[in-house]
């Protein structure tokens, strides 16, 4: 499961390359405006005080001192830092929605995905350049719901900081007060700082992989963000095994990313604009890279979750005391023995409304079967007597009729004939 969602989550991530570049154009856009608003700041007023020049010495007491000098100067620039900084955070949140609606498409678009993996059928020709060429992307639909979802995942994202930053202000705390108990007890400092930097690692990493799949029940359909975020965390803890493979092998590959970059990086020697130019293509190269690893896991996280077997609405324990026998005008009698029904004690209420079922057909077709006689039977009568429903009205009206002097003498006629 793990390697079908890895491998799958790739795929679907290099199928929508555009998506990719448009959100790494915004994140080129965002650090260029942070750099032309830091300009004034990095060759202004550390220039001038010759801080640039310390630092390439090496460490000087003086410096701190320069910077101290300076700081009264730098303190404008904290609110247009703090500034660029919310709004970054903001822009990440934005972009956010329409990735994840893009992605969830995308996976609903093709087949392939929710059919058996084969590692064969991967690499074959379906899976060739042409057909990523040919993936299609909307700009329209993709910030259609970055606004759609904006505000669920907001909200997300305040849930997210203080559920981090509360249990990380104990693990701090914890730690200063281990490492000043450490003079009496003698427990390692470094120890402690350890365990705490690796719990945090892990609080992190569990409500990163929690709050993804939360953002995923919400482009489901879920509003309430404190719901999709029990949801999430529950499937976390269901599904630990996998879900957290899944995070560590896009882990160990953004590790391994960082770990090249940092390796060029110290290699090159700035001292020249091509320098230059290659550091700033380097670290742009990096940038890319985190977002496609970003993205690579959100699509491998779609396709885990969408194999999911759907689960049930109620339970089938739930389901069997909430039944109601249903009511039914015929009564209950078994057509064998024509005895009244007596339900059993461990009959459940759905074997028992099979019976009742049947009683009532058998009864309904009894009571068919003998209108059909009864009015068989008038049928014959009538046709022995010749009478019509028009003769018996007619003697119906006779009947009502007064009896008169010529229907008397007849009569008297009738009684005396020998």
């Amino acid at each position: 499961m793990v390697i079908k969602s890895a491998i799958n989550g790739l795929d679907l991530a290099a199928r929508n390359w555009r998506m990719t570049l448009v959100v790494y154009a915004a994140n080129l856009f965002v650090m260029l405006l942070v750099v032309l608003a830091l300009k004034a700041t990095l060759f202004g007023e550390l220039e001038l005080r010759g801080v640039s020049d310390q630092m390439l010495e090496g460490l000087d007491i003086t410096l701190l001192a320069d910077f101290s000098y300076a700081r009264a100067n730098l303190s404008q620039y904290v609110g247009v830092g703090l500034s660029l900084l919310f709004a970054y955070t903001l822009g990440s949140v934005l972009l956010s929605g329409g990735v994840w609606g893009t992605l969830r498409r995308s996976y609903l678009e093709h087949e392939e995905y929710q059919e058996k993996f084969s590692l064969r059928k991967f690499f074959s020709d379906e899976f060739s350049v042409a057909v990523f060429l040919s993936e299609k992307f909307s700009l329209q639909y993709f910030f259609s719901d970055c606004g759609r979802y904006v505000k669920s995942f907001f909200k997300l994202f305040l849930l997210f900081i203080a559920l981090l930053v509360l249990p990380l202000a104990v693990l701090i705390v914890g730690i200063v007060a281990g490492a000043t108990a450490g003079a009496v007890t003698e427990v390692p400092a470094t120890l402690l700082t350890l365990s705490g930097i690796f719990g945090a690692l892990v609080l992190f990493a569990y409500l990163q992989m929690s709050f993804d799949y939360a953002r995923l029940k919400i482009i489901d359909g879920e509003r309430g963000a404190w719901r999709a975020v029990r949801w999430g965390v529950g499937l976390v803890l269901r599904k630990l095994r996998i879900v957290s493979g899944l995070f560590l092998f896009y882990t160990a590959i953004l590790a391994i990313i960082t770990f090249l970059y940092f390796k060029v990086v110290f290699v090159i020697d700035i001292r020249h604009g091509h320098e230059v130019l290659a550091m700033f293509i380097f670290q742009q190269l990096y940038v890319l890279g985190k977002i496609v690893v970003r993205h690579s896991l959100l699509a491998s996280e779609i396709c885990f979750s969408e194999s999911l077997p759907a689960p049930l609405p109620v339970s089938p324990k739930r389901a069997a005391v909430k039944s109601v026998k249903p009511v039914s005008a015929f009564p209950t009698v078994l057509p064998a023995t024509g005895d009244a029904r007596q339900p059993q004690p461990t009959e459940t209420p759905e074997q028992a409304a099979v019976p009742v079922f049947a009683a009532e057909a058998g009864v309904a077709k009894a009571f068919a079967l003998e209108t059909n006689e009864t009015s068989e039977r008038q049928k014959s009568e009538r046709q022995k007597t010749n009478e019509t429903p028009e003769a018996d009205e007619g003697v119906k009206g006779g009947l009502k009729k007064e009896k008169s002097p010529e229907d008397d003498a007849s009569l008297d006629d009738f009684r005396n004939f020998p």
